[in-house]
């Protein structure tokens, strides 16, 4: 996913889908056949659920940060992180057939050549974001996939993840190999939380080209604010606070960049130039399974033989 967006001002945090809708308020459209709301409605209700459930994701894993009491404090907070990120992972693959709908209400049959044209860009647009995440979630809702904490942890650091848990062809059970390398890596916070801020509005700047295509509405000079826009702002400062550290395997990917850069922001993704610091050598690593009753076999991501 190649992609870069500069943010004049962190009150116009909208995407640009949401400027194109706005555009084009005077177009045809034709949700009734759909039985959905007005296209700018539809995205407004899906992009305001998508920075709800970051915004829960964020608090719950700051929550991590804080002092417990007890193990059992800490291990209740990993579970209310791991839930809300996994309703996170569920609103932004909605947030993708919102958009995919988004585009049908401007026409009266998915039969109309122009309609058939406009979908298949957008989809393949936007198939390197669907894609990673579109498997996670695959993963979770039709073949018993389970999101598991991992974290690594060193006198002055730490770095937090996840990975999604699968069983293998012996039935060890460990991060899934459709998902992960070779079943021994995992997602950290740093690069997941930056790939989905770039990924919200890579979407949005696709929907809003198949937007313009369709109504001929010349490009606003100014983003229009949107229903998420306070909230969006919110996300991507919360997100540049995360410390640029990540899992071994993460600092040869591309590392998705959000930075707040004065009173606007700065979002980018694909940039193999981008300051890459990984986990220390010989760091605590704590993860976490949950019995089945059945399983006795479990494989931990980065975990090669006797050591990390």
């Amino acid at each position: 996913m190649i992609f870069s967006t500069q943010l004049s001002s962190m009150r116009e945090a909208a995407t640009r889908a949401t400027s194109a809708l706005e555009a084009a308020k005077d177009v045809p459209t034709f949700q009734a056949r759909l039985k959905l709301r007005h296209p700018l409605a539809v995205y407004n209700i899906s992009i305001s659920q998508v920075v709800s459930r970051f915004l829960s994701a964020l608090k719950s894993y700051q929550q991590l940060f804080l002092p417990y009491g007890a193990n059992s404090e800490l291990n209740t907070r990993k579970s209310e992180f791991i839930e809300s990120l996994d309703s996170l992972l569920d609103a932004l693959i909605e947030h993708i057939d919102d958009s995919n709908n988004v585009i049908r209400c401007f026409f009266d049959a998915d039969s109309d050549p122009k309609y058939k044209k406009i979908y298949s860009q957008f989809k393949s647009s936007i198939r390197p974001y669907r894609d990673q995440i579109g498997k996670v979630v695959n993963k979770i809702k039709h073949e018993q996939g389970r999101l598991r904490p991992v974290s690594f942890s060193w006198p002055n650091g730490n770095c937090y993840g996840y990975f999604v848990e699968g069983a293998d062809q012996e039935g060890a059970i460990g991060p899934d190999k459709s998902i992960h390398e070779g079943g021994n890596t995992a997602f950290s916070v740093a690069r997941d939380f930056r790939l989905h801020v770039c990924g919200i509005y890579f979407v949005g700047t696709h929907l809003a080209q198949a937007i313009y295509e369709i109504s001929g509405v010349g490009v606003p000079r100014r983003h229009v604010a949107d229903q998420g826009a306070a909230g969006l702002a919110e996300v991507i400062k919360m997100v540049s606070e995360i410390p640029p550290i990540f899992f071994p395997d993460e600092i040869k990917k591309h590392i998705p960049s959000v930075k707040v850069t004065g009173s606007g922001a700065l979002i980018a993704c694909g940039d193999l130039r981008h300051e890459k610091v990984s986990v220390l050598p010989r760091s605590n690593v704590n993860i976490s399974f949950v019995g089945d009753g059945v399983s006795r076999t479990f494989r931990m991501p980065y975990f090669n033989g006797n050591s990390l």
